[in-house]
């Protein structure tokens, strides 16, 4: 559920709450536990986790209304809190394993777009082998069970890419996504979290991706997500182009071209805005790319039978 749609008296009250500020009669019942709220607590944690969110998350970006006299009140104001703890924790273990990486980055705009052209080539998960399997050896269920799981992914991309550049804008690669899962007559199931057809890991990738647009303090993290996914995406889905192709699909429309002056532009202007946030934008680079990893490991174990990457 969206703050911005519950009842406005409601939501200076669900604001302070989300901020700690509310009196105890205002968040009763917020921090009780949701099914999943143990689940950084051991290993098997990580499923359970990301599915929960994800489903959570659906109901967050559902347009809808909120009365503050209703008991759907305190459940929307619950689920709120209880999304952004697990962001929150989200984004800190993904920032904990690439900074390291991330403080080599460059720090001028010029050499960060030509830093993050290096992650195109050889950045985490553009060399795993099942993209040259998919162009060359992929079935037609494989590749609609494949196509599937990238568009899961990429659930929260159009919040992302509305923090970054604005309400009207939009990603070429995503929308050419959605075109090859029209042709393919791929959709979402609607119980799409609790579905055995999509891998959690997907789940997982469009988490950290809703996470990054929703965060306040993740504007540059953004930023490097965004500027990732621009330089990446278009070989990725050139190969997908090719198993379409190879099963007889006519694919009228090329995947869109690396933007690398677009890219330019986005670092230039966030780097203007904040000069000491080069480091965190290849953070956010970084952690969307190696999200897209622990998808590939999935995928590969599904499809590829555990082939090592």
């Amino acid at each position: 559920m969206r703050l911005d749609t519950i009842h406005p008296k409601a939501r200076i009250r669900a604001r302070r709450a989300l901020r700690g500020h509310a009196n105890a009669s205002d968040v009763a019942d917020v921090v009780a536990p949701l099914p999943f709220s143990s689940a950084l607590d051991d290993r098997r944690g990580d499923e359970m986790l990301h599915r929960g969110l994800f489903q959570l998350n659906g109901r967050r970006l559902k347009p809808g209304v909120v009365s503050e006299s209703t008991l759907e009140f305190r459940e929307a104001l619950r689920e709120l809190a209880t999304i952004q703890y697990f962001e929150t924790r989200i984004l800190e273990g993904a920032h904990h394993v690439v900074a390291k990486h991330a403080a080599e980055a460059p720090k001028d705009a010029a050499g960060l777009t030509t830093w993050l052209e290096g992650l195109r080539v050889s950045g985490p998960g553009q060399l795993d082998p099942i993209w040259s399997w998919i162009a060359t050896e992929a079935s037609e269920e494989e590749l609609r069970w494949f196509v599937l799981q990238e568009l899961v992914a990429e659930m929260g991309t159009d919040e992302l890419v509305r923090r970054v550049l604005g309400n009207k804008a939009s990603l070429g690669a995503l929308e050419r996504l959605r075109q090859m899962a029209m042709l393919l007559g791929v959709t979402i199931p609607h119980d799409a979290a609790e579905s055995d057809d999509v891998h959690w890991e997907a789940m997982a990738r469009a988490n950290l991706v809703t996470a990054l647009a929703n965060n306040r303090g993740s504007q540059a993290n953004a930023v490097g997500a965004l500027a990732a996914m621009t330089m990446t995406q278009p070989a990725r889905l050139a190969l997908i182009d090719c198993a379409l192709v190879r099963l007889g699909y006519e694919v009228f429309l090329p995947a869109p071209p690396v933007d690398r002056a677009a890219v330019a532009r986005l670092l230039h202007a966030q780097l203007q805005q904040d000069r000491g946030c080069a480091e965190e934008i290849a953070c956010g680079a970084l952690e969307w790319m190696r999200a897209g990893v622990r998808c590939l490991d999935g995928y590969r174990a599904k499809l590829l039978q555990g082939v090592a990457a």
